[in-house]
């Protein structure tokens, strides 16, 4: 990623925190410091708790600092994934949803 994109996200990553649901700002660095060892971090909470918002929260984070270049996101279906598309550009971040021509 780019300097300029970098600080992009790192800039609507810190706005995005700033409403973030205790859970999710105290689940973070946890994340961030489980993929440090790992390659791999699964979240689980109940239905409508805020898992997306949580895991762009970490995808944002590894992107702007550096830390990785590509993510790959898995979902069970289109509808969850139009809605890591759209949260993820809340990010400033793009992403290929697979529907690309």
């Amino acid at each position: 990623m780019i300097p300029e994109k970098r600080k992009t996200v790192q800039r609507k990553l810190s706005n995005q925190l700033k409403t973030a649901r205790k859970w999710q700002a105290d689940s973070l660095p946890l994340a961030l410091r489980f993929l440090k060892k790992k390659s791999i971090c699964v979240t689980e909470a109940c239905t409508g708790s805020g898992k997306t918002r949580h895991g762009c929260n970490v995808a944002a984070s590894l992107l702007a600092k550096g830390d990785v270049s590509l993510l790959v996101i898995l979902a069970p279906s289109n509808a969850i994934k139009r809605g890591w598309v759209q949260t993820l550009k809340l990010y400033g971040v793009n992403s290929c949803d697979g529907t690309e021509k």
